[in-house]
């Protein structure tokens, strides 16, 4: 039970999702989007070499759907240096199939889901001069999972998120970007009878740099 397993296997499947945009700006101030993505059925076939944990059988093949997603953006630009924005997000992870295993068996998303996933995002821009831009934002998110969805090599945690960013234009034409966010997870335990309980926690930093160019 404690030795060193090894595994060695690709995943590999194909889907298709059609996209459709709306986007109204009402005037020069504001702006409002609207964006649904339909769900991408697919399913995925196992090329494995080498399974110690017998997790990954040779050919098989499950299901792993993208689930269909609405989002709903508005702009607003209440004086000419400041941007606000606004977005809100829902994944219809209900009527997908993720190919999420009980006991070993596949089953159907209603067993792990309880409700859709969702995320709201907050954000702003300021010019601070001509060359120097200021951003900030935030982000929340809410799972819909079940308690019996989470294990240790799949589990889906609230979150929240905050980013920070700049922009210094060095000429006319090129611009350079630092950013900054870091993601806050909320820890979840799930309790298995009397015997053991597993806590789950993580979280993320990321640093970015970039450079725009114009011509």
């Amino acid at each position: 039970m404690t030795a060193d397993k090894e595994v060695s296997a690709k995943q590999t499947g194909f889907g298709l999702a059609p996209v459709i945009g709306l986007n109204y700006k009402l005037n020069d101030n504001f702006n409002i989007a609207l964006r649904y993505e339909h769900i991408a059925k697919i399913t995925l076939t196992n090329e494995t070499s080498l399974d110690d944990v017998g997790m990954f059988p040779d050919g098989e093949e499950f299901s792993s759907d993208m689930p269909a997603n609405l989002s709903v953006g508005v702009g607003f630009k209440p004086i000419e240096k400041l941007n606000l924005s606004a977005g809100y997000h829902l994944y219809f992870d209900k009527n997908a199939n993720y190919g999420k295993k009980l006991e070993g068996n596949y089953v159907d998303n209603s067993e792990v889901m309880d409700k859709n996933f969702w995320e709201a995002a907050f954000g702003l821009e300021y010019e601070l001069t001509d060359k120097i831009l200021l951003s900030a934002g935030y982000l929340v998110t809410q799972t819909g999972v079940k308690d019996n969805y989470h294990s240790d090599l799949s589990h889906s945690l609230n979150s929240s998120s905050i980013g920070l960013g700049g922009r210094y234009m060095v000429t006319e034409n090129i611009g350079l970007n630092l950013g900054f966010m870091k993601t806050m997870y909320t820890t979840y335990t799930k309790v298995f009878g009397t015997t053991y309980e597993e806590t789950y926690d993580r979280a993320n930093t990321v640093a970015a740099i970039g450079v725009d160019f114009k011509f």
